[in-house]
Formats: structure tokens, sequence, C-alpha cells
């Protein structure tokens, strides 16, 4: 069966959409380093807050798939901490929650009912770490439908300051990444053909000198599943736009079981 990326296309279609008159795009290792200021840029937010919308088509079954995500780090007491929360919906029902109360990581699959922990921070032994190593359990248990997500905050806080010059994509790939320039936007493609995958982001004028990410669009080819499979997200970042609502603490439900516990 054959299963074609479109990305390329829809994203520079898009450019030339939104933007008005767009320049054909070219190959320059400039893209790189715009993604990553970019992504330098969120590293100071107090907030960030991320929306994906995406979809897996296998033969003539298509599913859709959302996730949010809500990251905050700031004071608790006289030390640092950081907080998550995120969920996993897949064809509307909720397949698994992250969230990180500012000590300990929860990892809950509701359709199990099944939960795990891990600690992260400490009062007693305060550790600077402390987001890294949330992040890092977050990748750890994040399910296929949740890698996307955790993937990209991930990214944002991969090498800490200095990101711009350390940093690659995580699907890989080429380096020279295609950079189509609109009205006061720039998208910025990289391509991973081994891996069949390629992500695509958005870029808009902050006015200051540099851009900020607009949108994010992923595209992979899976091919372990027997029927290939197209996966495509399409995701939103906000700086400091935490959603009213948001909880960061977990109670395990009457009749959870526990499967890991870690810390604490």
């Amino acid at each position: 069966m054959g299963v074609k990326m479109r990305w390329v296309c829809l994203a520079a279609c898009a450019a030339g959409a939104a933007a008005g008159a767009a320049q054909a795009p070219v190959q320059s290792a400039v893209g790189r380093t715009l993604v990553a200021n970019a992504l330098e840029g969120l590293q100071g937010a107090r907030g960030i807050y991320l929306r994906a919308e995406g979809t897996e088509r296998q033969g003539e079954v298509s599913r859709v798939v959302t996730v949010t995500a809500a990251l905050e780090s700031g004071s608790m007491g006289p030390h640092q901490s950081s907080w998550l929360e995120l969920n996993a919906w897949r064809d509307g029902r909720l397949v698994q929650r992250l969230a990180g109360d500012g000590t300990t990581l929860w990892n809950w699959r509701p359709l199990r009912n099944t939960y795990s922990s891990i600690q992260y921070q400490s009062s007693e032994r305060p550790r600077p770490d402390h987001r890294a190593l949330m992040l890092a359990g977050a990748g750890r248990w994040a399910d296929r439908d949740a890698d996307f997500a955790v993937r990209m905050l991930r990214d944002i806080f991969s090498t800490g300051a200095g990101l711009a010059a350390r940093w690659t994509p995580w699907i890989g790939g080429e380096q020279n990444p295609w950079v189509t320039y609109g009205n006061g936007t720039a998208d910025v493609i990289f391509r991973a053909d081994r891996l069949e995958a390629q992500i695509a982001y958005r870029l808009v004028d902050n006015r200051l000198g540099g851009y900020d990410i607009g949108q994010i669009w992923y595209e992979r080819v899976d091919r372990t599943t027997g029927v290939p499979t197209l996966v495509q997200w399409q995701a939103t970042l906000l700086k400091d736009a935490i959603p009213t609502g948001t909880q960061y603490g977990f109670q395990p439900p009457r009749g959870a079981r526990v499967v890991t516990v870690q810390g604490g």
C-alpha cells in the first residue's frame, strides 16, 4: 500500500495563502537557527501551553487524537519547581494523563485504571534539574498519543541556554531545512527521509528582531504495524497563557492499581 507524505506541499501552500505572496522555498542552515532561537525564546516563559490535534489513518480506519499540555515553572516555598498537566484523548476518550504536582510526576491510564509515580523535586534536598527530571519521566511514560506533545516540550528545554548553537530537530534527518518566507512569517521544514517523517514550523515575526513559533506540523509513516499508518499532527504553542482550571495535582481514583512508585 502506498502512503505518501504531503506536508511540504501543504506548508508551502499554507504560507502562500496566509501570508500573501511568498518566496520560493530555499534550502538553508539559517532555518535551523531561526527555529532554535524561537524555541530558546520560550525557555524564560513562566508557562507554556500546547494543544495538538492529530489523526492516524490505517487503511480505511481513521482515529482522531487530541492532546493538551500545560507546563509552568516557579517558586515552591524557598525552592524552585515545575508543574505539568498533559491529557491525551483518542476518539474523544481520555487515554492518558500526566500530572506533575511540584514534587511528583504521576502517570494515569484511565482505560486500565493504573498509575505510576516518580519524584522529581524535594523540599529536603532540592534538585536544580527538576524540570529536566519531570520531562524525562514524561518521555519514558508517554504513550503514542502523548509522545508528540512531550517531545515538543522536551525540545524547548533540551540543551538549556545556548540552544541555538546546539539544537537539532528531534526527528533527525537533514540539517539544512527548507525555508519559505512570507509576509511576516517563515515556514521551516525538516525532512527525515529514512524515517519517512517531516516536521514544519510556522514562525511569526515578533517585531523584536526575531520570530515566535506560531504552529507546528508533523507527519510520519509508521510501517511497524503491518498496514502502513499515516500519522499527522498540527500543534499550537502559547507562551504565558495557561488556561484557567489547569490542574497539576492527581488523586488516584477508587480502585486504581499501582504499577510503579519511585522516590518520596
